[in-house]
């Protein structure tokens, strides 16, 4: 089984940043000690080297290529390829909602349940509640998803507990390449287990575009395992503004909720009404990176975080929340000063490799005011900031600490138009290739144009940081003698 967790940081941090008044920040610099630093394992992509039918190099259902970038790039969502059958699998090929209900009910795993163009009502696989639907194997999933060529459309009425795409006490199912419209959640989970969302278009959900969550009745029965790549998600919060999230792991109103091991990669999130991406307190093992996350006006209904993680009022696990090589740009509010790339209210999180550009109101926010709110756990204190580029990073700054003392934040080798303390350099416009406005695109995907200038002062200036070795891009540091601040090592 896939694991996405990372080991807990327990090495003396670089620099503390706490007692946080008004916009300044007090640094305190410590050496770091030469051991016992981050060790992250991962696998992108699919579990089993799942076999593809088609090998066209564009998508013929009209998928976009949401964060694809040059060869040398480490990750490319590419084209949707419909799979093909594993193990003793069958092709299952349906064109309405009766006979995807009979595919459906006569799944076994290895098959794959293919939709052709046109309208369904709804996908509910499960086996709960009056539903016995099979589980699929590690090995050999369950899979529905788009015939090759087709585009077929999920329809949703966003009533109270309509859920347009549903799974629930099943294992090892892929859903792809469906376009998702309505439902008061879009696509969600319920207690399963290597359940993933691939290369679907999740819009107009009347609350969140896609959930993975405990089971509804007990919260005790996770979900875990799930993968959620290459998605486009947009229009949510059509029901209730303030819960329209993007991406929701776990449940802010049921605190026990401890789903875990989830790889949300390769996503375009915009024009959500809440946050971007929202990781509860319980949850554990969340790796976020390569989505790019962008224009988004937060309105006076909902909350202003592209990611914001743990903000919840109690803190039950370490977290192990790992956020790379994300692209954060355009982000506004309607109200006062919450428009935040992340809201960080939890211990256990890395934050390295992304970029941050055009936020309105703050960068990264240690989102902790007091009275058991946020970094509630004492053991889980330690946030990691790392190699980040910040540039427009708004009215209150690009690292903003309002944890009281709570957080330790260990802050170096960033590139930022607003102070981020010792360790971290200063950036101006001159330091980068451009453009730094629109998707920054400078021809390698959103944020390239971030890319450092052989010229620029934050060329082999940084430090070496252990237990990583990456940029942005999969670039090993160094290139030259030293590495270099930000998400890039200059070329």
């Amino acid at each position: 089984m896939k694991k996405y967790s990372f080991t807990d940081h327990k090495f003396t941090p670089l620099l503390f940043i706490g007692g946080f008044a008004a916009i300044a920040l007090v640094v305190l610099a410590v050496s770091r000690a030469a051991t016992g630093d981050i060790s992250f394992e991962a696998e992108a992509g699919t579990r089993t080297g799942q076999a593809s039918i088609a090998a066209d190099a564009t998508a013929s259902n009209g998928q976009a290529l949401f964060f694809a970038r040059s060869a040398s790039t480490r990750f490319s969502c590419g084209s949707y390829q419909a799979l093909a059958p594993t193990g003793s699998g069958v092709v299952r090929n349906v064109s309405n909602q009766a006979q995807l209900q009979t595919a459906l009910s006569a799944a076994n795993p290895g098959d794959t349940i293919n939709l052709a163009s046109g309208n369904y009502t709804h996908i509910h696989y499960r086996s709960s509640v009056g539903y016995n639907h099979n589980s699929g194997t590690e090995a050999n999933p369950i899979v529905i998803q788009a015939a090759q060529g087709a585009s077929p459309v999920i329809l949703g009425d966003n009533g109270p507990t309509d859920r347009a795409v549903y799974l629930a006490r099943v294992s090892y199912v892929k859903v792809r390449g469906l376009k998702v419209v309505g439902g008061i959640f879009g696509m969600s989970t319920g207690a399963t287990v290597g359940v993933d969302f691939e290369y679907n278009e999740v819009q107009d959900a009347g609350d969140a575009a896609v959930s993975i969550q405990a089971y509804f009745s007990d919260h005790s029965d996770v979900s875990s395992h799930s993968d959620i790549i290459c998605n486009k998600i947009h229009g949510s919060g059509t029901h209730s503004p303030e819960f329209g999230e993007g991406i929701y792991i776990g449940n802010g109103s049921q605190v026990d909720d401890a789903s875990h091991d989830v790889l949300i990669q390769g996503n375009e999130i915009y024009n959500v009404a809440a946050d971007g991406i929202d990781i509860k307190a319980s949850t554990y093992n969340i790796t976020v990176r390569d989505n790019f996350i962008h224009d988004i006006n937060f309105t006076i209904d909902s909350y202003g975080r592209a990611i914001g993680i743990g903000a919840n009022e109690v803190n039950y696990r370490s977290g192990n929340y790992l956020i790379e090589n994300n692209v954060f740009a355009n982000l506004t509010s309607d109200r006062d000063g919450d428009a935040i790339a992340i809201a960080i209210g939890h211990g256990g999180t890395t934050l390295r490799n992304n970029v941050f550009y055009n936020i309105e109101d703050r960068g990264i926010y240690m989102q902790s005011t007091g009275g058991g709110y946020g970094f509630g756990n004492p053991s889980a204190t330690d946030v990691y900031i790392y190699n980040n580029t910040l540039w427009g990073c708004g009215t209150v700054g690009c690292l903003q600490d309002l944890s009281n003392g709570r957080a330790t934040v260990t802050a170096r080798n960033n590139l930022s138009s607003a102070t981020m303390g010792s360790g971290n350099r200063a950036a101006v416009s001159g330091d980068f290739v451009g453009p730094l406005t629109g998707t920054a695109n400078a021809g390698e995907g959103p944020g390239s144009g971030f890319k450092l200038k052989s010229s620029s002062g934050a060329v082999n200036s940084a430090v070496p940081i252990s237990g990583f070795n990456k940029d942005l891009e999969g670039t090993t540091r160094p290139l030259g003698s030293q590495w270099d601040f930000g998400a890039f090592e200059s070329h």
